[in-house]
């Protein structure tokens, strides 16, 4: 069924070891000697070499076999407006076990990199990740519910033995070949230079949102059903209902976002942009009206948001807190967006009468590694979530469902998260820390060059670190 795929890893430059993050998944994929084995031992479909197919053929068939694979193509570009004649895409098969196999091999055991460790630990402070040490196990649950991916150029169809010759198979197949002819047209340059996952995740749910709703189309005409007898509107809202329940119960809610988000938003997305302006719509969200922010696609901002604002406030490195000393290790920053905020908002039930991800104008969230009194590893999460009024940041700064180890504090429209993952209550230190340095507990503001120590509101103060990661 659909999403039934990897999403295309998240780029690493989004933290601040640019080489670490996602290395196993992009593992999976990538190593050259795989692909040419592949090509080997189970052919590659390309053009006709069994006679042409047009789009008016449609009909259920096998997508392992080379003619359905190529007729998946040609309605693949005729859903796109393209000349079906004239495409070109590789779509391999290989067999469950065999990629299993071959991607497992020597990765346990292997350790997940320090900054990514930190990352998901710090997350974890919130519930919003799961802390990670070793990478065992991840590919396999990752190629468990995976039908068919797209990777630089070529279509991967997984065989598990069994036929593939539903609508639902010719669905995905088609979902995938519009991520290849997507490629092929340049327009995953967009995702490529986002700076923050926030950009990266809204740019990623415009491919996916196009993808889904060709793919549901040609899964439709495969099956013989007329397009006007599919509700996509009511398609995408049950879709969103059922990834929110996901995002509630996930175990994992930030490596969730790449599946929970792109599809049944960014699908409602493209629709809505679609349902405006046709197809050259469409075209256009990946070049003069491509999306700012997760924040936009959720709340379907095809032009500017309610205030006349920008959709995203880049609060940049200004917002990474004045915090360090030898034993404190800055490990990761980026901007997570409204996605990561509103599942803060559902599993935290914050209670409150507006909500923050749609009221949200730009954030910044920074991990730091250190070693807790015991000496072992520990992490600390700074996230600054910059509001649409003072009066919204004093109200989600007042609410106590987050925990003894998480703090929270207003600054302006700004509230300032810090979590810490071990060690005692942040908040008994904090107000320890206020009676005896006088004034009110905030973060100051630094770039990088500056990360040097803590500002009260009288001046210089003691090194954050001491008061937070002891």
């Amino acid at each position: 069924m659909l999403g039934a795929e990897l999403a295309r890893p998240i780029a690493a430059r989004f933290l601040c070891d640019d080489a670490a993050m996602w290395m196993r998944v992009r593992r999976a994929l990538t190593r050259a000697r795989w692909l040419l084995a592949l090509l080997v031992t189970v052919g590659c479909s390309r053009g006709a070499d069994d006679g042409a197919v047009s789009c008016d053929e449609v009909a259920t068939c096998d997508i392992r076999e080379p003619r359905c694979q190529r007729l998946a193509i040609a309605v693949a570009g005729c859903l796109r407006g393209d000349d079906p004649d004239g495409l070109d895409v590789d779509i391999m098969v290989v067999d469950f076990e065999t990629l299993l196999a071959e991607q497992t091999e020597g990765t346990e055991g292997s350790v997940v990199p320090v900054s990514e460790q930190t990352f998901r630990t710090a997350l974890a402070t919130l519930g919003l990740s799961t802390p990670v040490v070793t990478a065992e196990g991840d590919i396999e649950d990752s190629l468990e519910a995976i039908a068919a991916f797209y990777w630089q150029g070529g279509v991967v169809i997984i065989d598990r033995g069994e036929p593939l010759d539903d609508a639902s198979a010719f669905e995905v197949l088609t979902h995938e070949i519009v991520h290849a002819l997507q490629d092929l047209a340049g327009d995953f340059e967009s995702e490529a230079q986002a700076t923050s996952f926030d950009v990266w995740l809204a740019r990623r749910a415009i491919a996916e949102g196009e993808a889904t709703i060709l793919g549901i189309r040609g899964g439709l005409a495969a099956a013989g059903r007329a397009e006007e007898a599919f509700d996509f509107a009511a398609f995408f809202a049950e879709l969103q209902t059922s990834m929110s329940k996901r995002t509630l119960t996930s175990d994992d809610p930030w490596l969730d976002a790449r599946i929970a988000f792109p599809y049944a938003w960014g699908g409602a997305y493209v629709l809505a942009a679609e349902q405006q302006g046709g197809r050259a719509a469409i075209s256009a969200l990946y070049g003069a009206r491509e999306p700012e922010s997760t924040r936009q696609v959720l709340v379907l901002g095809l032009t500017e948001d309610r205030a006349g604002e920008a959709w995203r406030d880049p609060l940049g490195k200004d917002a990474v807190p004045i915090l360090v000393d030898e034993a404190t290790s800055l490990q990761a920053t980026s901007s997570l967006g409204a996605w990561l905020v509103k599942a803060l908002e559902m599993r935290k039930d914050l209670d409150l009468d507006f909500s923050v991800a749609e009221r949200l104008r730009g954030d910044s969230l920074t991990a730091f590694s250190f070693d807790d009194v015991a000496g072992e590893p520990a992490s600390l999460l700074v996230w600054r979530l910059r509001l649409s009024s003072n009066e919204e940041a004093e109200r989600l700064a007042a609410v106590r469902t987050f925990g003894a180890n998480v703090l929270l504090h207003q600054d302006a429209s700004d509230v300032w998260i810090t979590a810490r993952s071990s060690g005692t209550t942040l908040a008994e230190e904090v107000q320890g820390w206020a009676k005896q340095e006088g004034g009110d507990f905030f973060f100051g503001q630094a770039g990088f060059g500056q990360l040097d120590c803590a500002f009260g509101r009288e001046g210089p103060s003691r090194p954050l670190s001491r008061s937070l990661t002891k």
